[in-house]
């Protein structure tokens, strides 16, 4: 799909007894929010994201999410932040990327209604291209109706967008035997979105052994500055169909 070039070794680099409290800590909305009362401003002022540009109203909702949030990861699925922020890994290309879980307190919210018809709104999600869209868990009829691929392992998502777009993702986690010196199995996270043809527009990696071989030229300074302030090893990335290369943090 992409022309591989330079080894992007940073995002190889390991916190493991910071990451552990982001998979398997108990959840604690008190500390969460202490983190979070610095790291969110801190991440958008680097990124120059300010949730008004996505819409005043989903502006407040995320704020609302925000306040929250007790744990890193959705505990439902346990493969998804809670909150993402994705940036193009070219320093000169300011395409970004967030996400959002909806806390199911908030799952009856009014700016949820017209989307009710598709079930459980489960994520809010913004990019550039596509604006705002919700995440909701894809039926039997959805994916039919996609001519996807089917796993039974699989789980599938339905993005529903303000602008009319509608996309779906496949999650499965994959094994690979042999990739670690020991010989030992890992395990990754891929999330794989179609469009209606069913036609694959993005593929998103979590985990993977082996990481995204990028110019170093191109890549963005924040990656290096957030290492250095989280101390937290970013494992997530993605590609579309046009070999635009993205990272997520946390």
């Amino acid at each position: 799909m992409m022309r591989i070039v330079y080894l992007f070794l940073i995002l190889s680099l390991p916190a493991y007894a910071l990451e552990y409290s982001h998979t398997s800590g108990k959840a604690n909305h008190k500390y969460m929010q202490l983190i979070l009362s610095e790291y969110i401003p801190w991440l958008k002022q680097e990124l120059k994201l300010n949730f008004s540009d996505i819409g005043k109203d989903e502006a407040q909702f995320i704020q609302k999410n925000l306040n929250l949030i007790d744990h890193w990861v959705a505990s439902d699925y346990k493969m998804m932040e809670k909150f993402l922020f994705g940036l193009n890994a070219n320093k000169n290309d300011s395409d970004l990327y967030f996400r959002i879980y909806i806390d199911k307190s908030l799952r009856n919210d009014t700016i949820l209604k017209k989307f009710k018809k598709n079930g459980e709104t489960l994520f809010l999600e913004w990019d550039n291209t596509n604006g705002v869209c919700y995440i909701t868990k894809a039926n039997n009829t959805t994916i039919r109706t996609f001519n996807l691929p089917f796993s039974k392992d699989g789980i599938y998502f339905t993005h529903t967008c303000k602008n009319g777009s509608i996309f779906v993702t496949r999650y499965l986690e994959k094994k690979l035997e042999g990739l670690l010196k020991d010989g030992a199995i890992s395990n990754y996270g891929e999330f794989i979105t179609y469009n209606k043809e069913g036609k694959v527009i993005k593929t998103m990696i979590k985990d993977s052994p082996q990481y995204p071989l990028i110019n170093p030229d191109l890549i963005t300074p924040f990656i290096n500055k957030h290492m250095i302030k989280t101390m937290i090893s970013i494992n997530k990335y993605s590609i579309d169909i046009n070999n635009k290369i993205m990272i997520y943090v946390p």
